[in-house]
């Protein structure tokens, strides 16, 4: 069955502007299509009717539980019956605790209080994550991306060439994030030595077009390096410099950012474009993934001095770190 919306809202009136408005809007920027303004619900509205309304044209309901919600006074069969809703074995509704927790929720409907729900304490980013993990589940090959950014922010390993490979088959760039196709050039460019072995015996790939997206995915607007004034180039040991391409005018190190007390590494690429154009973007490897993604549309000979400049000083470095390991 195809549906006219990924999901509605039901909501009470009072929460719409301080946050069911947002989260519609962020869910939208999704890519997801939220109905919500039917579903602001008043004193004598009919919950069940509401959601049935609901789900007659939404593959799911997210129903906001508040306090002022719940000062609707619903029956209780009505909340108890949130709960029974499945089509084809398939749980529909999707509740949100916003500023209630289980006790408030238990006050109510105890059998409410034992589904499983999403608590908006944690902030807007990850209610959205959850619900979109929920109504857009990943694709084998989009596990694929989210398992090997996983690997790589707990073990620092980079996909293989054999993961790139499939990748290059089968993913869409469109349905991707920045973080994800930053990854993913990073680590096509990471193995580059890898892909002429490969080349010889198999099909030859490449993620070049990225690029491209990179650039419209733009998110900063001054030098990435300036913006880390302590950042030192791991020796080859410890996986420094990957690769010094000057024919194809790319560069990709790891790098270490120190920020105080701590220390973070990442991963930092520069691509030069036919016309003057480049783009440059750093990783970063904290908690979570922070991407900084630049696009220089028009750069002048003295800019790109610059960023190679700074670039051959870490590249240099590295030589130097590699040398006294050896």
């Amino acid at each position: 069955m195809r549906y006219e919306y990924d999901a509605f809202i039901c909501h009470a009136s009072e929460d719409k502007e301080d946050f069911v408005r947002p989260l519609a809007n962020a869910l939208h920027d999704k890519g997801m299509n939220i109905w919500y303004d039917e579903f602001s619900l008043k004193v004598g509205d009919s919950l069940r009717r509401s959601i049935d309304l609901g789900l007659k044209k939404s593959k799911y309901g997210i129903v906001v539980l508040s306090p002022i919600f719940f000062k609707k006074d619903w029956p209780q069969k009505e909340l108890d019956g949130l709960t029974a809703l499945e089509v084809d074995g398939r749980k529909i509704i999707l509740p949100i605790w916003h500023k209630v927790n289980k006790k408030d929720v238990m006050q109510y409907s105890p059998i409410l209080a034992d589904k499983i729900a999403i608590t908006s304490y944690r902030g807007m980013k990850h209610i959205v994550t959850e619900i979109v993990r929920v109504i857009q589940p990943k694709d084998k090959y989009e596990k694929l991306i989210s398992d090997a950014m996983r690997r790589w922010l707990t073990h620092d390993i980079l996909p293989s060439v054999e993961e790139l490979y499939v990748l290059w088959e089968n993913i869409d760039p469109q349905k991707l994030n920045p973080e994800e196709i930053a990854f993913i050039y990073a680590s096509y460019l990471s193995r580059d030595d890898e892909l002429e072995d490969w080349s010889q015996d198999n099909d030859i790939f490449s993620f070049e077009y990225l690029v491209d997206y990179l650039a419209k995915l733009s998110n900063f607007n001054k030098p990435i390096l300036s913006a880390y004034p302590d950042i030192k180039v791991l020796s080859w040991a410890l996986g420094g410099l990957l690769s010094w391409d000057d024919a194809g005018h790319t560069r990709i190190c790891r790098l270490m950012i120190y920020e105080g007390n701590n220390k973070v590494s990442g991963l930092y690429c520069y691509i030069e474009a036919p016309f003057d154009k480049a783009t440059e973007f750093i990783i970063l490897r904290r908690n979570d993934f922070t991407t900084l993604i630049r696009y220089i549309p028009s750069q002048t000979e003295a800019e790109r001095k610059k960023i190679d400049d700074t670039i051959t000083k870490l590249y240099n470095r590295a030589n130097r770190n590699k040398n006294n390991n050896v």
